[in-house]
């Protein structure tokens, strides 16, 4: 029905937009499971590195990433990217519940000692993530305003920071638009053409 009604197409899919469905500091993945997002791919390369040596035997969970990827590709179709959301963009919120479980997984497999040490941090990071976010602010909810780390990011280190074209546009409002130190304005006269007949 979305499709049909026009909402949907492939021209929106661009690299941009499919790492910020994990890394955007306004609606991403990493702002709700940062370090666990951030250990998927290590994870993943350790369980591969693992299969070539023979290490381990081939598991097929070790496919789960290309889903989790093709999920992200199929949502980046969305005409409106800077939809309304809980904290996260709502399709980040639904396919985190696959890199957790395929993160806690892969890590279950681990050491004693390493997945010990990595399972608490993994729980100090989401206690922390969970107390911020308890309060529900308006930055949670709201597509119309940049978080204040997306804040923070682009006015210090805005090259670290370049969201989606559809977040940037709904997330800056014309009363506070982020200007550089130097303006450049192109003025542009209009010349009045005349007929021969005039």
């Amino acid at each position: 029905m979305i499709n049909e009604a026009g909402f949907l197409d492939t021209k929106y899919i661009t690299i941009n937009r499919v790492t910020g469905f994990y890394t955007d500091l306004s609606q991403g993945m990493i702002l709700t499971i940062p370090l666990i997002l951030l250990m998927y791919l290590p994870l993943i390369g350790l369980e591969i590195r693992k299969m070539l040596k023979k290490e381990t035997s081939f598991d097929f969970t070790i496919f789960i990433p290309l889903a989790v990827l093709g999920i992200s590709i199929t949502v980046s179709t969305m005409g409106n990217w800077n939809h309304g959301m809980a904290i996260i963009n709502r399709y980040a919120s639904w396919a985190s519940i696959v890199v957790m479980m395929h993160v806690f997984y892969l890590s279950d497999k681990l050491q004693l000692t390493f997945k010990t040490v990595l399972f608490n941090y993994f729980f100090a990071t989401q206690f922390f993530t969970t107390i911020y976010h308890q309060r529900f602010n308006k930055y949670d909810w709201s597509s119309g305003a940049f978080t204040p780390l997306a804040k923070w990011t682009l006015s210090k280190y805005p090259e670290l920071y370049n969201p989606d074209p559809f977040i940037f546009a709904g997330r800056t409002p014309s009363d506070n638009v982020l200007l550089p130190k130097t303006l450049l304005l192109f003025i542009f006269r209009r010349r009045r053409l005349k007929s021969n007949g005039a």
